[in-house]
């Protein structure tokens, strides 16, 4: 029922537990489970992300059908045992999967077409050009794809031309397809 912080579209949860240091002896053991409204996958959940920020704390995390846990015994928590998971925005996620259907179901519609490159793109986190994060540099790829098809299935919509125009200019005309 969290809410995560930090920079759309993705958003960070975090459990302190170094507070725990203070208790007489070591906390014997703890779980800390992290559960997600879907399944949890490289692209909703930063699971070995190149930003040093967002990788998931501490090591040693297992993945377990739509849940992230930690296993903890004897453990005298430091800052290092704080545990930390970056997630996509539900929303977003669900957007994304929905559009995936939606093609899957009628591949030849431009509209179908034109969701998904709306949906992967809401799914990747641009800062200074485009995060890995959550498979940012496929999901880029898809987007750019998406709009491609959207436009050859109905090259007279601008506003398709206008929002890849602008989706190119965001990450500085590298997935522009070769189709």
């Amino acid at each position: 029922t969290l809410h995560p912080t930090g920079y759309r579209p993705f958003g960070t949860f975090e459990y302190v537990l170094e507070t725990g240091a203070g208790w007489q002896g070591t906390i014997g053991e703890a779980t800390v489970t992290i559960r997600l409204p879907y399944p949890v996958t490289p692209e909703n959940t930063a699971l070995d992300s190149t930003s040093e920020y967002c990788v998931p704390r501490p090591d040693g995390f297992q993945v377990q059908g739509n849940e992230v846990v930690w296993r903890f015994t004897d453990l005298e928590p430091t800052s290092d045992d704080n545990v930390r998971l970056n997630v996509l925005e539900p929303d977003r996620w669900q957007a994304l999967v929905a559009a995936r259907e939606a093609v899957a179901a009628a591949p030849d519609s431009a509209e179908a077409q034109l969701q998904l490159a709306r949906a992967a793109r809401g799914a990747v986190s641009i800062k200074h050009g485009v995060n890995p994060l959550g498979g940012g540099e496929r999901l880029a790829q898809a987007a750019s794809d998406a709009y491609v098809r959207s436009l050859k299935l109905s090259p007279q919509q601008n506003v398709i031309y206008g929002e890849f125009a602008e989706w190119l200019l965001w990450t500085s005309n590298r997935y522009l397809s070769e189709n």
